[in-house]
Parts: C-alpha cells; structure tokens; sequence
C-alpha cells in the first residue's frame, strides 16, 4: 500500500511541473543595454518660455526594444525642466543635459537654450564620446564650428544625404572645422567612429 500511494503522489507531483512548464511561465523581460533621447516636436527656436518634446527609447543588448517607463531630469532646471511626459520647457539662455533613465540605464540629450536674439554662430563640442550640445538652432547662412577631439579622441562627422546637408568631416583630432547651413531644415548628423554620437542642427 505504501508504494502505491508513492507511485500516485509521484504521478501527482509530475502532472503538476509539467502543467507549471506548459506555457504557464511568466515571460523574462529583455535587459535593458541602452537608452537614447531623440527630438519628438520642436519649436523653431528653443528660447525661454518654448517647449520641446522629447522622447526615450531603451535597447536590449540584441538591439531589440525594450517596452519601459522612463525616469526624465534636468541637469539644470534654471536653464530647462523636464516633466515625467519628456516635455522640456525653456527657461533662461544656457545650457542644460536631459536625462532619461531606466533600470538604472541612462540616456541623455544636451541642448542650448538661446537668448531672444539667435545665435548666426555657434561651437558643438566633443568632450568624450558625445556632441555638446547634440541639439542646435541657427538661422540660414551661419557657420557652426564642429571642435573634434580636443582630448585626443577622434571624431568624424556624417550628415543624413538631404538637400541643403553640408559635407562629412573626417575623423579628426584637436581640429576645429568650419561648417556653413546654407539652407532651412533639419540636418541630423552621427559620428561613424562613436555611433552613439548624435546630434541635430535646425536651420531655421
């Protein structure tokens, strides 16, 4: 008798991990690997009082995306806030990094915020692995000053193929090069040796 009742606990207890494995597991979310800040709307100058919408996008290790809620934050809230929707409003002229995190993963986006007055020059530096700031306004015709790897780092520089993009820059070190937006628009550019490196200049 007593074999018998193992036998029926033992078929028992195998139906039961079998049921368990039979679909019934909760699915493992992917890890997240990266996060990334893009430019959702953007006003034709990013000047005090004017919003910008922003948006973050989190990557697995595989390149996959990864649905989840971001954490935003402003590096400077004098100059720029951010609200928990990535809705940046304008301050006063400065500079400030948003910052959209999750599981402990951050990714960031530096921006200008202008006086009344826009700029028709401007410098986009490259302290470490990132354009600073990756987001910039000027108007048609002016000369923006790309200041490439002053810390010994090379960077290069290609724009998206559109009308009006200018020409790519070579990897370069502790060079300051010139470059003319001819033409209104929106000019998005990354750096091929660093693809994480990304910014934009809008030619208003």
């Amino acid at each position: 008798m007593h074999l018998r009742s193992s036998a029926i606990l033992f078929a028992l207890l195998g139906a039961s991990a079998s049921c368990g494995s039979d679909g019934g597991t909760t699915p493992i979310s992917p890890t997240i690997a990266r996060v990334t800040v893009s430019v959702v709307t953007a006003p034709p100058a990013l000047l005090p009082g004017s919003t910008l919408q922003l948006t973050g996008t989190a990557t697995s290790a595989t390149g996959a995306v990864v649905n989840t809620a971001f954490s935003w934050s402003s590096s400077a809230t004098a100059v720029a806030t951010v609200d928990q929707t990535g809705k940046v409003t304008a301050v006063t002229p400065g500079a400030a990094t948003i910052t959209a995190e999750a599981s402990g993963i951050r990714g960031t986006l530096a921006l200008a915020v202008l006086p009344p007055t826009v700029a028709t020059k401007d410098t986009i530096f490259t302290p470490g692995i990132a354009f600073s700031p990756n987001y910039l306004i000027v108007k048609a015709g002016s000369t923006v000053i790309f200041s490439l790897g002053f810390d010994g780092i090379g960077h290069d520089v290609r724009f998206d193929t559109k009308p009006g993009a200018p020409g790519n820059i070579p990897v370069s070190v502790r060079k300051n090069v010139p470059v003319t937006f001819s033409l209104a628009g929106a000019f998005h550019y990354i750096c091929p040796t660093h693809p994480e490196m990304v910014g934009d200049v809008l030619v208003q």
